[in-house]
């Protein structure tokens, strides 16, 4: 499964762990963790099948970093532009990755968690 690959291929990448560490998750933030850290989540998934049946998919992840300060939250999504962006290869689950491309990086500010959110929109083709 992608998401899998995915979880490990950030989680071997330095300079992206050097601000979250080893806080990952898949969708939510738990209700026990420390800024910074990180969310991703499947945002749409698209498979093409060619007249020779092959397929082609497309999916689209949305990762968030999350940080006390804008600083760090903008540092996470350089790490995260740095490793996907253009990025082909085959991930630890199998997933083999034609190319990636980045879309969408909003900045926001949540009131209600007091934290700082950059995000980007990542689309994986395979």
């Amino acid at each position: 499964m992608l998401l899998d690959g995915l979880n490990a291929l950030m989680s071997g990448y330095a300079p992206l762990t050097n601000v979250v560490g080893s806080q990952m998750y898949l969708v939510m933030l738990p209700a026990t963790y420390s800024a910074p850290a990180l969310t991703y989540y499947l945002v749409s998934n698209r498979t093409e099948v060619a007249l020779d049946k092959t397929a082609t998919s497309m999916d689209t992840v949305d990762i968030n970093v999350w940080a006390a300060n804008y600083h760090d939250a903008a540092l996470g999504r350089q790490a995260l532009h740095a490793l996907l962006d253009g990025f082909q290869g085959t991930l630890s689950d199998g997933t083999a990755i034609l190319y990636t491309a980045s879309q969408d990086n909003p900045d926001q500010y949540e009131l209600d968690t007091r934290l700082y959110r950059c995000s980007t929109s990542f689309t994986f083709t395979h």
